[in-house]
């Protein structure tokens, strides 16, 4: 999986990253103490399924944190092998080719998003094997360490 873009509100002193697209090469310049360790420490949100603390999120946005909010997502490119192998494990699917991993400030668990394509309910009962083949077979998506959890 390769990122390509992603956004961070209301984490820490971020209050709104803006969309931050990434390509081959990237790098944060800026002050000190000006949020880039913020903004790395936001993208570990979808690599992991724990409650964010409240201590985590902004203090200024307190309004709006009392809805679910996105506090980190990230848009994620599959290569051809990653592709392939949710094909042959999960023939019933249409191609997958892009994924978006999506924290919330109200859920623990990693939720995902495929872009441009909606799974009926016999798709969705599929995904949910995805867990079992990770933990059986071999990790296909090396950046996070669990399934995330359908947004659809």
């Amino acid at each position: 999986m390769r990122l390509r873009k992603f956004r961070v509100r209301a984490y820490r002193c971020i209050h709104d990253s803006g969309e931050i697209t990434v390509g081959d090469l990237a790098a944060f310049v800026g002050r000190n103490e000006s949020g880039k360790t913020t903004i790395l420490q936001a993208l570990t949100l979808l690599n992991r399924d724990q409650e964010v603390s409240e201590l985590d999120l902004c203090d200024e946005m307190n309004e709006e944190l009392k809805e679910e909010m996105r506090l980190a997502e990230g848009d994620f490119d599959l290569n051809q092998h990653e592709i392939s192998i949710i094909k042959e494990k999960f023939p019933g699917l249409p191609e997958i080719k892009k994924i978006k991993l999506i924290r919330t400030n109200r859920n623990s668990k990693v939720q995902y998003e495929f872009e441009d394509i909606e799974l009926n309910e016999d798709d969705n009962k599929e995904i949910s094997s995805w867990e079992n083949f990770l933990e059986t077979d071999f990790r296909i998506f090396r950046y996070y360490s669990k399934p995330p959890q359908n947004t659809n």
